[in-house]
């Protein structure tokens, strides 16, 4: 092999040993957090049993997070949830068997997949090979990117997705002389489509915000072809919104009206969100300075550069709307891809105008930046621990269970979420007393399903409780605290052999050293009746 043709391709060679660390290092390093795990459980019972659609209830068991029964519908199905990760799920399951890496192996490659497409959008943008696979680089190590690819959760669909859809965009936007084609047309519904069913929040707010933000960049053909669009989509997505979300949208605060001078504190909340990922006062002064001084270098990319921070202003006041205070970051992950573009250009423009040294200097103060995100403390720091191989947030909980309950014991969690994981990787576990009996919304499941699936029910041997404020009714008379673990991000992993409960705070000693917000734990009780 030549000299030449080894340049040629050790960088390919390089970026492949990075996209390995990246997706597919320690993906099993630790044990999946509740949410992933209530993906991996109901995705799990799709290929036990056979099943086309995704359930809660398999005639035996009743596996749910909400005790109010929010998160399903009559039919037992998912409601809250977008269902495209339970099939991905499913598929990854029925290939590769059921474990930790069979469930978020498939979302890291998605995940890996969105890096070649935003590849494909550099040089698109800057018709360059080299700047292409530099910031297809970046891209790859980017610590929030990594962290919402490498879970067992819709965050990747989101995200290859999203950007797949800006590409789309992006085409139309730098091509304004040509005609749009048909097929882009029908790209983009089919992305929308997949969007719908990856999650309908997100949906909403990407849909609406391409149709507000392009009306000013695009002919009249872009408008009639989108209205078809959507008015496409609308057809095939509204069953499914109507008769499987229905239930959710009409029981969640989507549905209370809030007074107009809250909507401003929750703008905030969501534009602080964004600002972790990049500062976004300095980026949008240098890039304005760049836009009215500089046209000239700026004249190419000046339509997206615009239109990205139109989709990202519209994306945080549609996200409140929508949302209101529960405008979290997960649900409009699709800025992730917008920030890595906004970044990228802004990096480019200080190259073009300025000189190379001031271009590398911005671009490592905004990969720094992006870097030191406090994102990666989210979902339960997963990701993080991930790569430390560190399992003390859920592996004691399990282990213990595994060794201490008996095939014919029952177990009782509070709070249903830690329920989700012990049934991932305890399916025998009998687990009970999942829905609130005295709620409103549960009164019609009582005649559906078994008695102990209610917290009315008292044959419970064993009570699970994880980072409740103050000492849970149940186990207040007949029950004795066998074992309590503590943890957390900023306390050492203690084991201890008593608990004192106090009304409105977790109990935290001098000895133990920790920050009481981030100090959780697990008291196990058994009952006195064995």
């Amino acid at each position: 092999m030549n000299i030449d043709r080894l340049k040629a391709i050790w960088p390919h060679v390089l970026l492949l040993l990075v996209a390995y660390f990246a997706f597919v290092w320690r993906l099993d390093g630790s044990l999946l957090w509740r949410d992933e795990a209530t993906t991996a459980c109901w995705s799990r019972s799709m290929v036990e049993n056979q099943w086309i659609v995704p359930r809660v209830w398999d005639g035996e068991q009743l596996a749910v997070q909400g005790p109010k029964g929010h998160d399903f519908n009559d039919h037992f199905l998912p409601s809250m949830q977008s269902w495209l990760q339970f099939y991905v799920t499913a598929a990854s399951f029925a290939v590769f068997g059921v474990s930790t890496f069979a469930a978020r192996s498939p979302f890291a490659l998605l995940g890996f997949l969105g890096i070649v497409l935003l590849r494909k959008l550099f040089l698109t943008l800057f018709k360059s090979e080299k700047i292409a696979w530099l910031g297809a680089a970046f891209c790859m190590v980017s610590l929030p990117y990594l962290h919402f690819a490498r879970q067992c959760r819709y965050y990747a669909l989101v995200l290859v997705i999203s950007i797949a859809l800006i590409n789309e965009i992006i085409s139309i936007l730098t091509n304004k002389n040509e005609p749009i084609r048909l097929w882009a047309f029908v790209r983009i519904g089919v992305l929308g489509f997949l969007l719908f069913h990856t999650n309908y929040f997100t949906f909403g707010m990407v849909w609406c915000g391409l149709m507000l933000t392009m009306l000013n960049h695009c002919k009249r053909q872009f408008i009639i072809g989108m209205s078809i669009t959507t008015a496409a989509v609308a057809v095939s997505v509204i069953p499914m919104l109507v008769v499987v979300h229905g239930s959710f949208l009409a029981r969640s605060e989507i549905q209370q009206f809030p007074y107009w001078s809250d909507y401003w504190d929750w703008v905030i909340m969501a534009v602080k969100r964004v600002n972790q990922l990049i500062p976004i006062i300095p980026v949008a002064v240098l890039g304005i300075v760049a836009v009215l001084r500089y046209r000239k270098e700026t004249v190419q990319l000046r339509p997206v550069y615009g239109w990205l921070w139109l989709m990202l202003a519209s994306t945080l006041l549609i996200a409140v709307l929508l949302n209101k205070s529960n405008a979290f970051l997960r649900y409009y992950l699709h800025v992730i891809p917008i920030i890595m573009l906004i970044s990228a250009i802004t990096v480019y423009w200080a190259y073009v105008i300025f000189n190379k040294k001031l271009a590398v200097l911005l671009l490592g103060i905004l990969f720094v930046y992006h870097s030191l995100s406090p994102v990666m403390t989210f979902s339960e720091a997963v990701v993080k621990r991930q790569f430390k191989r560190d399992c003390s947030h859920n592996g004691p909980m399990v282990d213990y269970l595994l060794e201490n309950v008996k095939p014919e014991e029952t177990v009782a969690f509070i709070k249903n979420e830690k329920g989700m994981v012990a049934h991932f990787y305890i399916p025998q576990l009998k687990w009970v007393a999942l829905l609130e009996a005295q709620n409103p919304y549960n009164q019609p499941y009582k005649n559906r399903l078994p008695a102990s699936m209610f917290d009315s029910y008292n044959n419970v041997d064993w009570v699970v409780v994880w980072a409740m404020h103050g000492l849970p009714a149940r186990v207040e008379r007949g029950y004795e605290l066998m074992w309590s673990y503590r943890y957390g991000l900023n306390a050492p992993n203690l084991k201890v052999n008593a608990k004192v409960y106090t009304p409105r705070q977790y109990t935290v000693t001098e000895a133990e050293g920790g920050i009481v917000g981030d100090l959780q734990y697990y008291d196990f009780y058994h009952s006195k009746n064995f």
